[in-house]
């Protein structure tokens, strides 16, 4: 199978490995996620660093998981922002003083960063990221590719 055909067709994940991967989601250890899935921890372990089809719903799954706790947060900080922000409106000088003297302004700077808010700023960040897995694509050699799938493919129990 070339990495091409690696595009548009995935690799399947079983129910046991969605246990799994349901279990080390919520910290669980390999062997508790064994446990779950009611296989050795060798297999859990082994999906973990070979399988690509594992690796890549395990990765999507933690990166929706840290997505959507990175926007509870950014409401929470909202929400706490303007509660301050009635505060200080109301005169209270110590809450002014405090947020002022806690800021740092170099951190706030870097994380205002603008993001692309128009339509070919969105379509260029895209295409730089198509461009970053196409260099990733042509780093890897067939033979590697080759192997890692061999690999994937050929897990089984200790």
């Amino acid at each position: 199978m070339t990495s091409e055909n690696n595009q548009t067709q995935p690799h399947s994940v079983t129910d046991r490995q969605l246990l799994a991967i349901d279990a080390l989601l919520t910290g669980s250890t390999h062997s508790e996620a064994a446990d779950s899935a009611g296989v050795h921890r060798c297999t859990v372990t082994g999906w973990a660093n070979h399988h690509i089809g594992f690796i890549t719903e395990l990765n999507q799954r933690r990166q929706q998981r840290d997505q959507a706790t990175a926007d509870l947060l950014h409401k929470l900080i909202y929400n706490a922002l303007q509660l301050i922000t009635d505060a200080i409106n109301d005169g209270d000088m110590k809450a002014a003083i405090t947020l002022l003297s806690r800021l740092d302004l170099q951190a706030i700077w870097k994380a205002g960063s603008p993001k692309a808010v128009t339509p070919l700023g969105v379509i260029t960040d895209l295409a730089q990221q198509i461009d970053a897995d196409i260099l990733m694509d042509l780093i890897a050699s067939p033979r590697s590719i080759e192997l890692v799938e061999d690999r994937s493919g050929s897990l089984s129990d200790c």
